[in-house]
């Protein structure tokens, strides 16, 4: 009886160890997939947040260009004409920053531990280097405005991200023929033809979860007919 009594004893422990073992190596896969389904969700939650605030910002670009269009002769008006910040919900804003602006903060993402996708790299290029025409003879806007995040805007958000920026491309055009036109047809009060902007935008921003600092991108374009 003893024997049988130890033989018992022996092989209930070794039971319990292996018992412990595959537990652990669940407990281990499930905490990897609960951590992995968590970042999924966030990302998600940060897109889908930043639906309304991207009207938000195309409603109000929209009315200041069409309202300051005929001012803006150059692209050294820019910090002129978005002297005053576009506020954007939750005590959020997007304000005018020189092109050297997006020149350190590329340098500075690089240089730390933001996962910088090849679309953020170009986006923050293209904003250190704007397109310069002549707005007199073709006209074409190519501006990037930078995000001061809000004290209450919820997290994950587009609003409450670290880093963010808004590129904008916009054309003034005939609504009927599509065709560019100039600011003084588009400004003119006496041409019948409908007559809006073409805007094309780029948003970019930054967002964290387990794996430390992401990025979204959202892009499109649209129609604002002239007020």
């Amino acid at each position: 009886m003893l024997k049988v009594f130890r033989s018992e004893q022996g092989f209930s422990l070794v039971a319990v160890l292996i018992a412990i073992a595959i537990s652990t190596v669940a407990l281990l896969a499930y905490n990897s997939a609960f951590k992995q389904s968590l970042n999924i969700r966030k990302s998600m939650a940060s897109k889908q947040q930043s639906g309304d605030v991207i009207n938000t910002i195309k409603f109000e670009v929209a009315n200041k260009m069409s309202r300051d269009l005929a001012t803006i002769t150059s692209t050294a008006q820019f910090p002129i004409a978005f002297a005053s910040r576009v506020a954007i919900g939750h005590d959020a804003a997007l304000e005018y920053k020189l092109p050297a602006h997006y020149t350190t903060m590329l340098s500075t993402l690089q240089s730390g531990k933001a996962l910088v996708t090849k679309d953020v790299e170009e986006t923050l290029s293209r904003c250190a280097n704007p397109v310069a025409k002549d707005l007199s003879s073709t006209p074409f806007y190519h501006f990037c405005l930078n995000l001061l995040k809000g004290a209450n805007a919820p997290a994950g958000s587009f609003e409450s991200a670290d880093y963010g920026v808004v590129e904008f491309a916009i054309r003034p055009k005939n609504l009927s023929t599509f065709q560019g036109i100039s600011v003084s047809d588009y400004v003119n009060p006496n041409l019948s033809a409908a007559r809006g902007l073409e805007i094309f935008y780029n948003l970019v921003w930054s967002y964290r979860d387990s794996n430390g600092v992401k990025f979204h991108n959202r892009r499109g374009s649209f129609l604002a007919s002239k007020p």
